[in-house]
């Protein structure tokens, strides 16, 4: 069921870029989230994504290094965009490093990897100095 939902919507929306929003807070454990992200991505999804931001658990690293891994593993390209829980530039930086660990340090792009930054971007904007 889910997996025609993807490919329905791939179907639908031609070359632009399908997103495909997990919720992993309510998926749990890595390997249903590895299973999750797995499906997305055969199914035909460009970008996964945490979370919407707005369940109790939205993005954690153990996700972010699931869902890398499936994406890794699916040899095709594909982005992820890590939202929910962002709060500090450390926050950011361990997502990053998790990227440069699992599929090297030229990966991360605006097209490849993006952070749901709106509890973020004040603490950026202050370790910027702006």
């Amino acid at each position: 069921l889910a997996r025609d939902m993807v490919e329905a919507v791939r179907d639908v929306c031609g070359t632009a870029t399908l997103k495909v929003i997990l919720e992993t807070g309510e998926l749990g454990n890595p390997e249903t989230i590895r299973a999750a992200s797995r499906l997305a991505l055969e199914a035909g999804a460009d970008f996964l994504k945490t979370s919407t931001g707005k369940s109790p658990v939205s993005a954690t690293p153990e996700a972010a290094e699931a869902m890398l891994t499936e994406i890794q593993a699916s040899g095709r390209p594909a982005g992820l965009k890590v939202s929910g829980g962002l709060r500090s530039v450390a926050d950011a930086a361990t997502y990053l490093a998790l990227a440069d660990r699992i599929m090297g340090a030229d990966w991360v792009t605006p097209k490849t990897f993006r952070l749901g930054a709106s509890s973020l971007y004040g603490a950026l904007m202050q370790a910027r100095g702006l």
